[in-house]
C-alpha cells in the first residue's frame, strides 16, 4: 500500500506524540508498504525506509500553527492528488480539517488516530467555551467522516463511540509500543556509568514528560518512608514537562530536594541508560481525568527488564502483575506505594524474575512492529 501519514505536531520535538507517529510509520515501511509523512516544517527529522515532506510554516512562535492551518489543505490537497495514496492516516486531529479536505478530494479513504480525549485536556489548561465547541465541532466531523479510527486505550474508544455516535468497536485500540531493539536490558553497574550516576545509590525511576496526570507527588509523599529503609535510595526523574515546576517545588517544600535528582530532557537514545541505572520504575496515575491512557514509558520500562511499580489503574497495575513484570498498589496512599517499592528494594531476586518477565512480554507483543501490523491491516480492510 501508498500510505500517507500526517501530523500537525512537529516530529523533530521530543515527546510520546512524536516518537508514535515516526515509529508506527517505520513499521509500516519495514512491512513493505510505501510510508510518506507529512509534518509542519519545525524542525526536521529522519525516519527508516520513510520520505518525511514537511509543510511550510511560519516558523515563528504564535504563528506556527495558524499558518499551518492556512498551507495545510492546499498543501496536503496538492501531494495526495499527485501521489494518490491508497489511505491516508492523520495523528492528533483536534482542530485539523485538512487532511479530511485534502483526502477526500484524492479519493482516499481517512483513518484517524486520536491519542485522548481532548476535552478533558482543555478543562485541565482552563480553556474556554469557543475553544471546546470548535473542537467538538471539528472532531465531530472528522470522525463521522473516517473510514477507520484507531485510540490508544479502551476508555477513549468508548468515549468517542458515544459522543460521537459511531458504532461501539469502531474505533480500533492500538496501544503504544517501543523499539526492542534500542531498550534493551542491560547491566546496572554499566547503565549508571554511562549515563553518569554515582554508583552507591539505589534508583527508583520515572522518565516521561511529567504531566498532572502522572502523580509524581504520589511518589514524593512515599518517599520518607522508603528512605527511612533505604536511605541510599534516589528519585531518578528523566524527562521536561509541563508539570515538572510544579513538582519540583513539591519537592523542595518536603525536604527532599537532595533525594530526588532532576535530569531534565535527555536524547531519546539515552533513555535506555537511564532506566538500566533503576532497581525499579514507576508508573504512577493521578485522577485528574477519567482515562489513564496508556504510557509509552511502561513498555519501554518492560523492555529494558526493569521491574515495574504502577498504579492500581486498568491498564497499569493490572498489566504488570499479568506479565509477572511488577507490582500494583494504591498510589495515592503513600504507606501502601511505599510498601510496595520497598518489598521490591529488598528482593533482589524478585526483581530479577520480573525483570525477565518484562522482556518477555516486550517482545512477545508489544513492538512497534506489532502495533504497524495491526494498523496495517486495518488500512487493508477500509480499501
Amino acid at each position: 500500500m501508498r500510505i500517507a501519514v500526517t501530523c500537525y505536531e512537529s516530529l523533530g520535538l521530543p515527546g510520546g506524540s512524536a516518537l508514535q507517529v515516526l515509529r508506527l510509520a517505520e513499521g509500516l515501511a519495514a512491512a513493505g508498504h510505501e510510508v510518506i509523512v507529512y509534518s509542519p516544517g519545525i524542525t526536521t527529522v529522519q525516519a527508516a525506509g520513510v520520505s518525511v515532506v514537511y509543510i511550510p510554516v511560519i516558523n515563528l512562535r504564535g504563528l506556527r500553527f495558524p499558518s499551518y492551518l492556512l498551507a495545510a489543505p492546499f498543501f496536503l490537497a496538492y501531494r495526495f492528488l499527485r501521489s494518490r495514496p491508497d489511505a491516508v492516516l492523520a495523528f492528533e486531529v483536534y482542530f485539523d480539517c485538512s487532511v479530511l479536505l485534502a483526502a477526500k478530494l484524492a479519493g482516499a479513504p481517512l483513518h484517524a488516530f486520536i491519542n485522548a480525549i481532548a476535552e478533558q485536556e482543555l478543562d485541565l489548561g482552563g480553556a474556554r467555551l469557543p475553544l471546546k465547541w470548535a473542537l467538538h465541532a471539528v472532531q465531530r466531523l472528522l470522525v463521522r467522516s473516517a473510514r477507520g479510527l484507531f485510540t490508544v486505550s479502551e476508555e477513549i474508544s468508548a468515549w468517542l463511540a458515544d459522543k460521537y455516535g459511531v458504532p461501539p468497536g469502531f474505533p480500533v485500540v492500538v496501544k503504544n509500543g517501543v523499539d526492542t531493539k534500542l531498550f534493551s536490558p542491560r547491566p546496572r553497574s554499566e547503565a549508571v556509568k554511562t549515563a553518569g550516576l554515582p554508583e552507591s545509590a539505589m534508583y527508583v525511576g520515572f522518565v516521561g514528560c511529567p504531566a498532572v496526570w502522572h502523580g509524581l507527588e504520589y511518589l514524593a509523599d512515599a518517599a520518607p518512608l522508603i528512605l527511612r529503609e533505604f536511605p541510599a535510595a534516589k528519585f531518578l526523574i528523566v524527562g521536561d514537562g509541563p508539570a515538572l515546576p510544579a513538582f519540583r517545588e513539591y519537592v523542595s517544600l518536603r525536604g527532599l530536594e537532595k533525594d530526588f535528582l532532576f535530569i531534565g530532557a535527555v536524547p531519546h537514545g539515552d533513555v535506555p541508560a537511564y532506566i538500566g541505572a533503576c532497581e525499579l520504575c514507576v508508573v504512577l496515575f493521578r485522577p485528574v481525568r477519567s482515562y489513564p491512557g496508556d504510557p509509552m514509558k511502561i513498555y519501554e520500562y518492560l523492555a529494558c527488564g526493569r521491574p515495574v511499580v504502577a498504579s492500581a489503574v486498568p491498564g497499569y497495575g493490572d498489566f504488570v502483575e499479568a506479565a509477572g513484570a511488577g507490582v500494583s498498589a494504591d498510589a495515592s496512599n503513600p504507606a501502601a506505594l511505599a510498601s510496595a517499592i520497598n518489598k521490591l528494594l529488598l528482593d533482589a531476586g524478585a526483581r530479577a524474575r520480573m525483570g525477565q518477565n518484562a522482556r518477555q512480554a516486550a517482545e512477545s507483543g508489544h513492538s512497534w512492529a506489532a502495533r504497524a501490523e495491526k494498523i496495517a491491516n486495518e488500512l487493508a480492510g477500509g480499501r
